[in-house]
């Protein structure tokens, strides 16, 4: 486990940053500890959807920057959801389960 600051009850010392992101110590110092020891982390910041129906496939294909075609049932593919400028918006890993 890498080493976290801590408080005087022994806790672990969340950090909130400017983009409202809670992290332990500073982004360099977990980044650090994360390449050179095991560790648990933190993944608050991330959110999962869910989008299903005879038209999804379809619908997302014409939204997202990856190729719906490619995607197999429990494998992941990587892809991006942009604004009409092309600007990221979002970035995920896609996993289809069943008709999910």
């Amino acid at each position: 486990m890498s080493l976290l600051s801590i408080d005087k009850q022994n806790h672990p010392l969340l950090v909130e940053d400017s983009s409202g992101i809670r992290h332990f110590q500073s982004p360099v110092t977990e980044r650090n500890n994360i390449l050179q020891h095991p560790c648990c982390c933190l993944l608050s910041h991330f959110g999962v959807l869910s989008v299903d129906g005879d038209d999804a496939k379809a619908f997302l294909q014409g939204q997202l920057t990856c190729d719906l075609g490619l995607l197999q049932e429990q494998a992941q593919i990587s892809g991006a959801y942009c604004d009409r400028k092309g600007r990221v918006l979002c970035n995920f890993e896609l996993v289809q389960q069943q008709n999910q």
